[in-house]
């Protein structure tokens, strides 16, 4: 009897050391609910500098400067004034191998807006002009990004974009003096391409939703202009952020 007890004491102490030295089972890893979505979206505020998009204007006013000194006006001054653009962004990425997303996008950018003063004595007498130019673009663009995953939390992006691009320019212009405005108020639209490089960081925020911001270089159509309206070439700097869901 002793000996049945002792077996049956040893066989449990044997069991338990083995549960104990057994490996556990792994558990999987935790799946990225990012997988589940090949199609990804996006919206992004951008803001760009002004760069030279007032040089038209300025050189429209130095050739009406000199007219006036021909004139019979004794001096001319003038001055341009040109402020930024900004807009919004609305797209889709689908995610590719390779680290690679490809999509579309649309937004609209409200600028660069320019306003002038022009005043001219002597000669005929006094006189002054003021002038206003508002600027609106509409673009839709191909994108491509490429991702360089840093860590858990962080990845490197750079991104490019081709499309098409309209504009569209809003002028006004009221006088005094002995100065007559060269136009009345009107508009004039003009369509052409348009591109992008974005380099970015990307951060991830939550389950599905990725911050990102960065610099941005864009070109934007040139309007030629005429002898009315000055001409506006717009290549900018600037940057953007925005959200990836």
């Amino acid at each position: 009897m002793k000996k049945t007890t002792l077996a049956i004491i040893l066989s449990l102490l044997s069991a338990g050391a083995y549960a104990q030295q057994a490996p556990t089972a792994e558990k999987p890893p935790a799946k990225d609910a990012r997988l589940d979505r090949v199609w990804r979206y996006f919206v992004s505020y951008d803001y760009f500098f002004h760069d030279d998009g007032g040089k038209g204007l300025n050189d429209q006013l130095q050739t009406k400067s000199n007219t006036l000194l021909t004139q019979g006006y004794t001096t001319t001054d003038f001055s341009v004034n040109t402020q930024g653009a900004y807009g919004a962004r609305f797209g889709a990425l689908r995610s590719l191998p390779h680290h690679f997303e490809a999509g579309f996008s649309a937004g609209y950018l409200l600028g660069p807006n320019m306003s002038s003063n022009f005043t001219a004595v002597g000669g005929p007498g006094p006189g002054g002009l003021t002038i206003n130019r508002d600027v609106i673009y509409i673009r839709e663009l191909v994108q491509g990004v490429y991702l360089i995953p840093v860590n858990k939390k962080f990845s490197v992006a750079l991104g490019a974009g081709l499309g098409i691009a309209t504009g569209r320019v809003s002028q006004g212009c009221q006088s005094s003096g002995t100065l007559v405005c060269p136009f009345v108020s009107e508009q004039h639209t003009w369509t052409g391409f348009t591109y992008e490089i974005s380099p970015s960081v990307r951060y991830r925020a939550g389950k599905l939703l990725d911050l990102r911001a960065g610099p941005r270089f864009a070109g934007f159509p040139t309007y030629s202009g005429n002898a009315n309206s000055g001409r506006i070439e717009y290549q900018p700097f600037g940057f953007f952020f925005g959200a990836l869901f």
